[in-house]
This record gives C-alpha cells, sequence and structure tokens, in this order.
C-alpha cells in the first residue's frame, strides 16, 4: 500500500512544481486586482462598452485564475463572466459562450455573478432565436438573483422570461407574469421595461394597433431604444402608415450599425420613401444585401455557440476534480507523514496519543458538519420564504409554477423549493397529495388549495388528514415536516 502511495506521490508532484513555477502569488494577486477593477467598472457604468475594454490584460487574468480557480472560485466566475462579455462585444461568440460555460462549472457560490453569466448566455440563445431555451436561461438567472436578494435584478429577469414568452407567441403567459411584476415594484425603469415586452407580444400575435399605443407609450417617457422605434416603424407599415413609418426608419439607420435593425429599416425604406430614385433604390438594396451577408455570418457563430450551451446542459456531471482533490489530499497526507518519520528516525506516536488526536479531529469535524447543516437549514427556510412572498394569487402560482403540467410542475419545484417532489416520492404520495404538500410549502390559503388541486372545500380538511398520516405527521405540524423534510 505505502509503494502504491509513493507513486502517485511521483506523478503528482511535478504537476505541482510547475503549477507553482507557471504562476506566482504576485501573478495571482495582479489577476484578481484586474478582476476588482474590472467590476468596479461594471458598477460605475452598467453597460457593455464601458466595461473592461483591455482584452490582453483581461485575457491574462482569465488564464491565470482558470490554474488557480480551486483556491479563488469567485475570483475565477467573475473573471469568466467579463471575459466572455469582452469576447461578445467582440462577436466572438463561441468564446464567449466556453467562458461563461466555465464560469457555470466553477465551485463558485457567488448568485449575483451567476445570475449575470445565465443572463448573457440568455441573450445569446435570443439572438440566434431559440427562445425555449433563452427562456430557461433567464429562469435559471432570475432564481440566481432571487437567492442573492436583488430585487431589482430579479424584476427585470422576470421581465426578461415574459419576453421570451412573448416571442413565443404566448402573450397570455407572457401579461400574467408582467402583471405580477407590475404588482410588486415601483421600479420606473423596470416599468418603461414592461412596456416594451407588451409591444413585444402584440407584435408577434399581429395586433399592430396595440404595438403602436405601447410604442408610443415608451416615447412619450423618454425611452429610445432601438428595439422598440424598430418594432413602431415595422406596425405603422403594417397599418398603412408610411410617413410615421418611415420617420422612424430614418431615426434607426442614424441611431445604429446593428445588421438586425439594418434588414428591416432598408426594407421599410425602400418601400415608403416615394423620394427614392432608381439609382437610390439599387444603393439601398446592395446595403440591405451587405447587412444580410453580414448577419448571416454572425448567426452562423450564434448557432455554434448555442450548440455548444446544450451540449453543456445534456453533459453528465463531471467529479473528476474531486477525485484529483482527493488523491492530492491523500498524497500529501501520506508523504508528510513519511517526511516526518524519517526526521524523527521512525519514532513512533503511541497508541494513546494517535487515539485522542483522532478523536478530537473527529469531535471537530462533527461540530463542523452540524454548524453547517443548521446554516444550510436556515438559508433553505430563508429562500423558501421569498418565493413564498411572491405568491399572492393563484395565477402567480399557475405561471410561475406551470402548474397545469404536473411533469414541469415538478420540474420547477424540485428546483425552487430543494427538491420537495424528489423527497416526497418514497411515501407512497398520489398526484394531488404532492401537489397539496407543494401548497403547503408555499403557505397558500385554502381558497387558493381548493381552486388548484382542485378538491372540494369540505372535504379538504380530511384530505389534510389522511395525507399527514401517511408523511407520519399531523395537520398541525405539516408545513414545518416539510420545511424539515428539504433539509
Amino acid at each position: 500500500m505505502c509503494e502504491k502511495q509513493l507513486v502517485i506521490s511521483s506523478l503528482l508532484l511535478p504537476i505541482l512544481l510547475s503549477l507553482c513555477c507557471a504562476c506566482s502569488p504576485r501573478t495571482i494577486r495582479d489577476a484578481r486586482a484586474i478582476v476588482v477593477h474590472a467590476d468596479s467598472l461594471r458598477e460605475v457604468h452598467m453597460v457593455a462598452q464601458n466595461e473592461y475594454d483591455d482584452s490582453l490584460l483581461l485575457a491574462q487574468a482569465y488564464h491565470v485564475l482558470d490554474r488557480w480557480q480551486w483556491f479563488y472560485a469567485d475570483d475565477y466566475a467573475h473573471a469568466c463572466y467579463h471575459y466572455g462579455r469582452l469576447l461578445r462585444s467582440k462577436d466572438d461568440h463561441v468564446g464567449a459562450m466556453k467562458v461563461f460555460i466555465n464560469a457555470t462549472r466553477s465551485r463558485t457560490r457567488d448568485h449575483h455573478i451567476l445570475g449575470r453569466v445565465y443572463s448573457n448566455m440568455a441573450e445569446l440563445a435570443h439572438l440566434v432565436g431559440n427562445f425555449p431555451l433563452a427562456y430557461d436561461m433567464f429562469e435559471i438567472s432570475t432564481n440566481h438573483f432571487l437567492q442573492k436578494g436583488d430585487s431589482l435584478l430579479y424584476y427585470y429577469g422576470l421581465n426578461n422570461m415574459a419576453g421570451e414568452l412573448a416571442e413565443q407567441g404566448k402573450k397570455e403567459e407572457a401579461y400574467t407574469l408582467l402583471q405580477i411584476l407590475e404588482n410588486n415594484t415601483v421600479d420606473n425603469n423596470v416599468l418603461i421595461k414592461t412596456l416594451e415586452t407588451k409591444a413585444r407580444a402584440c407584435d408577434k400575435v399581429q395586433q399592430y394597433d396595440s404595438v403602436v399605443y405601447y410604442t408610443n407609450d415608451l416615447l412619450s417617457h423618454g425611452y429610445f431604444d432601438i428595439y422598440g422605434i424598430s418594432m413602431a416603424a415595422q406596425a405603422q407599415q403594417n397599418l398603412g402608415n408610411l410617413d410615421s413609418a418611415l420617420h422612424k426608419t430614418r431615426i434607426i439607420l442614424e441611431q445604429t450599425n446593428d445588421n438586425r435593425y439594418l434588414i428591416s429599416a432598408l426594407y421599410i425604406l425602400s418601400r415608403t420613401d416615394s423620394t427614392l430614385t432608381s439609382d437610390s433604390i439599387l444603393t439601398i438594396t446592395s446595403a440591405r444585401a451587405d447587412a444580410q451577408k453580414a448577419w448571416g455570418y454572425s448567426h452562423g457563430d450564434l448557432s455554434r455557440a448555442i450548440q455548444l450551451l446544450e451540449q453543456e446542459l445534456e453533459r453528465q456531471p463531471d467529479f473528476g476534480w474531486l477525485y484529483i482533490a482527493i488523491s492530492f489530499v491523500l498524497t500529501s497526507g501520506v508523504l508528510g507523514y513519511l517526511l516526518y518519520r524519517r526526521r524523527k528516525h521512525h519514532l513512533l506516536l503511541t497508541d494513546l496519543e494517535e487515539k485522542e488526536q483522532m478523536q478530537e479531529r473527529l469531535t471537530q469535524t462533527i461540530d463542523d458538519l452540524s454548524i453547517r447543516r443548521e446554516e444550510q437549514r436556515v438559508q433553505m427556510r430563508c429562500d423558501v420564504e421569498k418565493v413564498c412572498s411572491l405568491i399572492h394569487e393563484s395565477d402567480a402560482i399557475l405561471t410561475l409554477f406551470q402548474w397545469h403540467n404536473y411533469t414541469q410542475m415538478c420540474n420547477i419545484a424540485n428546483q425552487r423549493l430543494y427538491g420537495i417532489v424528489d423527497h416526497l416520492i418514497p411515501f407512497g404520495l398520489s398526484e394531488k397529495e404532492i401537489r397539496l404538500c407543494i401548497l403547503i410549502v408555499l403557505n397558500a390559503d385554502t381558497k387558493q388549495m381548493v381552486e388548484l388541486i382542485p378538491y372540494s372545500h369540505s372535504g379538504l380538511g380530511k384530505f389534510k388528514y389522511t395525507t399527514a398520516k401517511k408523511l407520519g405527521t399531523q395537520t398541525s405540524n405539516m408545513r414545518d415536516f416539510l420545511l424539515d423534510l428539504l433539509s
């Protein structure tokens, strides 16, 4: 056994020495400082074009921290975020997606940065037109912001989720989510974004009068985003309001170089401007063809990036790092023990000393685990109560938990409520009994339970009693029992 351990040690030591030579503590310190600076710029400017733009230094910081991510997981995740954003700004969507995926694989528990990473993944999925995937990524991002307790970014996330529902033509579902959002925030910027999302939802179902209504409302609030103006221009053209469509089209051409909007704007211009000569029309047609070609190239790169994301989502969890870490710890321990014995001329500790040390370590480990478990239990309860605070109406539960689709509901409940369905399965509960338990954890009232299970009002008490009996508890103690089960 000792010979095998010595062989492992001899293999790992060169690797460790090479890492130490490749990256000194000073280099690590410099890399972390670059990441901190990038964070400060993001907090000040909050827009991509004003974020950290020194490609070389940021790339160096990312690669340094990549080698030391086990020890600096949070710094590494932040480096991934900033470097990925930088690659996006340079239209390297594949490179950006690889870096974002590395952030999700890291050991960080920084919900704020993970929320931003998943939001960027969602944006890339949106650009390629994969709206269901974009919705899923925005949902993960939003859940991270919720766990962080960042209400502003959480509300922006809900709006983004509604936007992806709108893109799929699910206007009513989008409006239900927006209603929940409007009932819970007074932030003017968030409310303005909800108007844009409503316009988007109407546009996708060809309700162009409503698009004009909402975009005019946006403009009255000082809104000047190219996306909204582009929607307004297309809606005005579809309604036959050519002068208005032409006016907004000229604004788009003056304000952006984004090929997505140029393609549509140039088309509207060629169809609405009666003053154009044949040469002008040819020039516009050529410019539109160039924009389509450039967007086609970018779309191809985006598609490859989304393929990487889909492959990552299908990938089985990789525990290789854990095995390496265990091997490293074991090898280090064995090597240290052998060196200690050699330095002390093979003097052995007494059996009593060994037992005392082992007992101390065991006691400390048990104490640490107890503290950690209690912290996890408290955090779990806080997270669950945050979710409950958002549930004021049955419609909220219907939307957030996809209540009418039992399979999707179970998946969402597992994600939001610490694997509640998986914990309940061993008790042999029926579908209605599982739905009842979820509603009890969500602190739903009797009216909501009757509507959503559904079940008769008179028989609900007996139904709770039989369910509690299956769980091995009492009706009055069901919620505490279920919350303890999650922890």
